[in-house]
């Protein structure tokens, strides 16, 4: 939502996520779409499990796996960068290197991008 949204704005706009993420729409979209539902009462409907859909079932084994990022701020930028960090930690690891270096370079990389 927007902060600068009048009183009416943000009700309707709140209204509308509601709506969205609603067990009744999220089955429709999931049904006719193949995306994931984000309400986990729906992914473990009798309904969409039964829907016919090959998705159903590969879903139920992936999100046994899946996370989440925190929505905090810079925890976008931060996890971002923890990507390269770890790939360069890991590639010097399978090397065999010393790894220290790596670490601290990455924990200043990280720091930095979630304190910007």
């Amino acid at each position: 939502m927007f902060s600068k949204a009048s009183a009416m704005q943000k009700a309707a706009a709140f209204k509308y996520i509601k709506f969205l993420v609603s067990k009744s729409s999220q089955l429709t979209w999931a049904n006719k779409t193949g995306y994931v539902p984000v309400n986990t009462k729906v992914v473990n409907s009798a309904a969409y499990k039964n829907s016919g859909l090959k998705t159903p079932a590969i879903i139920a084994d992936a999100m046994k796996k899946l996370y989440s990022v925190p929505v905090a701020k810079n925890s976008n930028a931060a996890y971002s960068q923890l990507n390269s960090i770890m790939q360069t930690i890991l590639a010097s690891a399978a090397k065999k290197q010393n790894v220290n270096s790596q670490i601290t370079a990455g924990k200043a990389k990280f720091d930095a991008a979630w304190k910007q």
